[in-house]
């Protein structure tokens, strides 16, 4: 855990040092920061997927549209293997998940009490959404996680509303799991078919 706990500092850091080095250059921040999460995963490997995919899911800007793909390709290519990836990939989301739900439960829901309505939300619509989750949390969860954007969110609703922990963990899990299972498949997918394509190419002008 002290490793982890490690990287995950020196990703953080480096997506800080991007941040720093992307202002004055002609790159966007956006695609500097992919960049340097393929770089990750590249020379980290499965460590490199947990973490990214961890910071990910507790709101760090780093999209697993891009990280599982990724590892998808590598695993493809023989570096890494599938059912590995999609495993680190769903633990990881799940690490950042719990954290993003220990935040909401915590200091989290006390500062959006205090500062929400300079985001136009209010108690009302806090008690609105504790209600919800209380009653279809778990529907709530899973639906969410598959569903883009809003699989990055959804943690700090079900901790303001202190979804039961074992049920939440369950139903982020198994959330989780589709969705790394297709962005996976689909970099495994994409280079298989760009292998075709390549051989197909290659044997027309042999002919």
């Amino acid at each position: 855990m002290l490793m982890i706990f490690l990287l995950a500092t020196a990703v953080l850091l480096g997506i800080l040092g991007v941040f720093l080095l992307q202002r004055g250059s002609g790159t966007s921040l956006i695609e500097m920061t992919m960049n340097y999460a393929t770089e990750v995963v590249h020379n980290v490997g499965y460590a490199g997927i947990l973490v990214t995919m961890a910071l990910e899911s507790a709101l760090v800007p780093i999209p697993s549209e891009v990280v599982m793909p990724f590892a998808g390709f590598l695993a493809w290519s023989g570096k890494l293997d599938l059912f590995l990836v999609i495993i680190c990939g769903t633990v990881g989301n799940l690490l950042g998940s719990v954290a993003l739900y220990v935040l909401g439960s915590g200091p989290g829901f006390s500062l959006v009490k205090k500062y929400g309505r300079y985001l136009f939300i209010d108690e009302g619509d806090i008690k609105k959404a504790c209600v919800l989750f209380w009653k279809y949390g778990g529907l709530i969860v899973f639906v969410g996680r598959i569903m883009p954007a809003i699989r990055t969110v959804i943690s700090l609703p079900a901790g303001f509303a202190k979804m039961d922990i074992r049920k939440f963990i369950t139903y982020t899990f198994i959330g989780s799991v589709p969705w790394n299972v297709f962005l996976a498949y689909l970099g495994w997918l994409d280079r298989c078919r760009k292998s075709d394509d390549h051989h197909g190419a290659y044997s027309r002008r042999k002919a």
